[in-house]
C-alpha cells in the first residue's frame, strides 16, 4: 500500500498579522529555507504529521495584494497562480487575517478566493478584537465567504489542532464563493481566454487585465504575442464604460467585502485603547525619538555588562585548554597548531558568543512586542529626506544582526532604485560580526581599570552602532542624488498590536544566531586561523638555521623567560605574516596601527571576527597567565585609546565580509555593485579611521 501524498498548504496574509507566529506554532519551529519550484527566492518550509498524514507548510512573504510590486510580494502571486509551475500550486490556501482589521485584511483574501483553490480563513488576534468590543460571528463569515473559518491564538496554541483538522478535510470542501464581476469584464475575459492555450483559467486572465505590468500578463504574452494587443484593447473597452483598471478592481472588491461582512462584526467601542495611548508617545517625533535612542543605548549597555561573567569564564577555559595541550602533547608544529592556531585563534572568537546571544535576545524581544514597526514609522521622515522610505529601515535594522539577511529583506521594497540604494548602504550598519572587535578594543582601551569611567565602554559601543545608523542614510542620500536619482517613494505601514513576546520564537531566533556564529567559527574562521598560524609559524628557523621553537623552549627551561619572549617576538616579526605586515605598515601608520594591527585587519577580509583570532595568535604566550585583553594593555601593545578608536571606526565602515559581497552580487545580478561597495566603503573606512585617530590623539594624547 502506497503512502498518501503529503498535503501542501500555503500561508498567505498581510505583513504583521501573525502569519509567521502561526507558522512557528504549526511547525514547532522545525523549519528551514529552501527554493520552491516556480519562484526565484527562498521561502520558509516545514513539515508536520497530523493524524498520520504529512502536511507540508509554506510560509509565504507578507503581501497586501496579488498585484505584486516587490520581489517578496511576487512570491505569493507566483505560487497561488501557478506561474512557471502549474503543478506546484498548493493543495490548500490558509489565509491569515487580523481580526482587529477585518475589512482591509480581507482584500488579499478576496483575491485568493478566485484562484480555484480550497481556502481556510484563519483569524488571529480575536481576543484583542473582543477586548475592544468587536465580536465576530465566525459561522456567518464562513457562510458569506464560502470557506471554513478558524480562530487561533498561536502564542497560546489555541485553535492549532482545529486548523490542522480542517486541512485534512480539504478534499470534501467546496471552492470558495468568488465575486461576481460586471458582464463587460466577463466578456473581455472570455475573448482573451480564446487566444490562450487550453486550460488557462479565467482568474489568470483577470489578473493580466488588472495588472498591466504584472507577472500574469507577462506569462500570457510570452505564450502568445497577440494577447498583448488583446489586453490593450480590453482595457480600452472597459475604460470607455467607466471601468478604469486597476482602480476599478479595488473599488469593486472593497464594495463586495463590505457586503459580505455586513452584520458579521459589531462595532468596537469608541474609546481609545491603551495601544493608541502608548503610540501617541512612542511615535511622537520628539518623545518617540528619545525613547528609541534610550532603548538602543540600554541594549548595547546590556550587551557590554551582562555578558562579562560568561565571557571571562569562556576565556579562562580556552586558555586552560591551550596550556594543557602545550604541556601534554609532544612539542612540534602539530601541537603548536592545536594550541595557538585553533584553540587560541578560534577560541578567542567564540568568547564573544554570550554577547551575540544577548544582542539577538534584545532585538528579538523588541521585534516581537511590535516596537520595531513603530521605529520604522518614526524614522520615515528622516529616511524620506534621504530619498528612501521607512521600508528601508527594516532591512537596515536587520543588518545590525547580519548584512546578508538585511540585504535579502530589501525584496519588500518595490522601487528598483530604492532597493539598490538600500542594498549598497546596508553593510554600513554594524553587524554582529563587528561586535567581537568592538568589545575587545573597548575592554583593552576603555576599561575602568585604566582609569576610565564605568559608563565609557557602553557609550563607545553605542557610538559605533550609531555611526552606521547615521552614515547609512547619508550615503543613501548621496546615491539618490547621483547614481540612483529618482523620486522618494510613499511609505505605507500597518502598525501591529503590542503583545507579549513569544518566548519560543525569541529563543529560536537566538539559537539560530548562535549556531550561525558557531558555524562561521567552525568553518570560515577555522580555515583562516590555520592559514594565519602557518604564516606566523613559518619559517621556523633563523638566518643561521637554528630552530626558533627549540631555542625558546631551552631558554624557558633555563628560566630565562625575558630572553625567550624577545626571541619569540623576533620569530614573529621574521615570519611570513610578520614580513607581510612590515611591508604594509607604512600604509596604515597614519591610522596609529603597527604591523600586527595591519595584518589582523587585512586577514579579516573573509570574516570580520578573524581579526580577534589573529591578534590572539600574535599575542599567544607572550606573558604567562595573561589573556588577550591583558596582553593588549601591555607596554608592547600598539593599542591606545586613539588607535583603538581608529580600529573600531575602520571596522564599522569597511566591508570586510566576502559573504556580504557575494549576496550583493546575487541580488543586483551584477558584480559591478559588489566592487563599487567594497571600494567606496574601504575608502570611507580609511578616511574615518584617520579622523578618529586624530580625534583620539587630541582627547587622550
Amino acid at each position: 500500500m502506497t503512502a498518501e501524498k503529503p498535503i501542501t498548504i500555503a500561508l498567505v496574509g498581510n505583513p504583521n498579522v501573525g502569519k509567521t507566529t502561526l507558522f512557528n506554532a504549526l511547525s514547532g519551529l522545525r523549519q528551514h529555507t529552501a527554493n520552491y519550484p516556480g519562484v526565484t527566492v527562498e521561502i520558509k518550509k516545514a513539515s508536520v504529521n497530523h493524524k498520520g498524514r504529512q502536511i507540508d507548510l509554506l510560509d509565504l512573504p507578507g503581501a497586501y495584494s496579488l498585484a505584486a510590486r516587490s520581489p517578496d510580494e511576487l512570491i505569493p502571486t507566483q505560487i497561488l497562480l501557478g506561474l512557471h509551475c502549474v503543478e506546484c500550486r498548493p493543495d490548500v490556501v490558509v489565509a491569515v487575517v487580523d481580526a482587529t482589521n477585518l475589512e482591509r485584511n480581507l482584500y488579499l483574501v478576496h483575491q485568493a478566493l478566485e484562484v480555484d483553490l480550497p481556502l481556510i480563513l484563519c483569524l488571529t488576534m480575536v481576543d484583542m478584537a473582543e477586548a475592544s468590543g468587536a465580536h465576530i460571528r465566525l459561522d456567518l463569515l464562513s457562510e458569506r465567504l464560502g470557506c471554513q473559518v478558524v480562530a487561533v491564538q498561536p502564542v497560546k496554541g489555541k485553535g492549532i489542532e482545529q486548523l490542522l483538522d480542517k486541512v485534512l478535510e480539504f478534499q470534501e470542501k467546496p471552492l470558495p464563493v468568488p465575486m461576481v464581476w460586471p458582464e463587460e469584464l466577463i466578456t473581455e475575459t472570455k475573448r482573451i481566454s480564446g487566444l490562450c492555450k487550453t486550460g488557462t483559467p479565467d482568474f489568470m486572465v483577470r489578473r493580466a487585465l488588472f495588472d498591466k505590468d504584472g507577472e500574469a500578463a507577462k506569462d500570457l504574452i510570452m505564450e502568445n504575442r497577440a494577447i498583448a494587443d488583446a489586453l490593450i484593447l480590453a482595457r480600452k473597452n472597459l475604460a470607455d464604460i467607466g471601468f478604469v483598471l486597476p482602480q476599478a478592481e479595488s473599488i469593486h472588491r472593497y464594495a463586495d467585502i463590505r457586503v459580505r461582512i455586513s452584520g458579521v462584526q459589531n462595532s468596537p467601542k469608541g474609546n481609545r485603547n491603551w495601544t493608541d495611548r502608548l503610540d501617541a508617545w512612542l511615535t511622537h517625533p520628539v518623545a518617540g525619538t528619545l525613547f528609541f535612542l534610550l532603548a538602543m543605548f540600554l541594549v548595547f549597555e546590556s550587551v557590554f555588562w551582562l555578558a562579562a561573567p560568561a565571557m571571562e569564564w569562556m576565556s579562562s577555559v580556552h586558555e586552560i585548554l591551550a596550556d594543557w595541550i602545550l604541556a601534554t602533547l609532544p612539542q612540534g608544529p602539530f601541537t603548536d597548531l592545536l594550541a595557538n592556531g585553533i584553540v587560541q585563534g578560534v577560541g578567542g572568537v567564540l568568547v564573544f558568543l554570550p554577547q551575540i546571544c544577548i544582542l539577538f535576545t534584545m532585538l528579538a524581544i523588541l521585534e516581537d512586542t511590535g516596537y520595531m514597526a513603530r521605529a520604522a514609522f518614526l524614522v520615515d521622515n528622516l529616511m524620506s529626506r534621504c530619498g528612501l522610505s521607512g521600508k528601508s529601515f527594516i532591512p537596515l535594522l536587520s543588518s545590525l544582526a547580519c548584512a546578508v539577511p538585511g540585504i535579502l529583506s530589501t525584496r519588500v521594497i518595490e522601487d528598483r532604485r530604492d532597493r539598490l540604494a538600500t542594498i549598497l548602504v546596508a553593510p554600513l550598519m554594524s553587524c554582529s560580526a563587528r561586535l567581537p572587535v568592538y568589545t575587545l578594543v573597548v575592554a583593552a582601551c576603555f576599561a575602568p581599570a585604566l582609569g576610565h569611567s564605568p559608563w565609557l565602554g557602553g557609550v563607545v559601543l553605542f557610538a559605533m552602532y550609531m555611526l552606521g545608523l547615521i552614515l547609512a542614510p547619508l550615503a543613501a542620500l548621496l546615491l539618490k542624488k547621483t547614481l540612483l536619482r529618482g523620486p522618494t517613494p510613499l511609505f505605507v505601514l500597518e502598525l501591529p498590536r503590542y503583545q507579549i513576546p513569544n518566548w519560543k520564537s525569541v529563543l529560536h531566533k537566538v539559537m539560530d544566531a548562535a549556531w550561525s556564529f558557531v558555524g562561521r567559527a567552525g568553518s570560515t574562521i577555522l580555515a583562516a586561523m590555520v592559514l594565519i598560524w602557518a604564516m606566523l609559524y613559518f619559517p621556523s628557523t633563523d638566518e643561521n638555521g637554528k630552530s626558533y621553537p627549540k631555542e625558546i623552549r631551552e631558554l624557558r627551561e633555563a628560566e630565562k623567560g625575558e630572553e625567550a619572549l624577545v626571541l619569540q617576538a623576533k620569530w614573529r616579526e621574521n615570519s611570513f605574516l610578520g614580513t607581510t605586515g612590515k611591508a604594509m605598515e607604512p600604509i596604515f601608520r597614519p591610522l596609529g596601527w603597527d604591523w600586527r594591527l595591519s595584518v589582523a585587519a587585512i586577514a579579516s577580509f573573509p570574516a570580520r571576527e578573524v581579526v580577534v583570532g589573529t591578534l590572539a595568535q600574535l599575542y599567544a604566550q607572550e606573558e604567562e597567565e595573561e589573556n588577550l585583553v591583558q596582553a593588549l594593555q601591555g607596554t608592547d601593545s600598539p593599542l591606545t585609546p586613539a588607535s583603538g578608536l581608529s580600529l573600531m571606526v575602520f571596522f564599522a565602515l569597511c566591508c570586510q565580509c566576502v559573504s556580504t559581497l557575494v549576496v550583493i552580487g546575487r541580488e543586483t545580478k551584477s558584480w559591478l555593485w559588489p566592487l563599487f561597495t567594497f571600494t567606496y566603503m574601504t575608502t570611507l573606512a580609511y578616511a574615518g579611521a584617520w579622523i578618529a585617530f586624530q580625534l583620539g590623539t587630541w582627547i587622550w594624547g
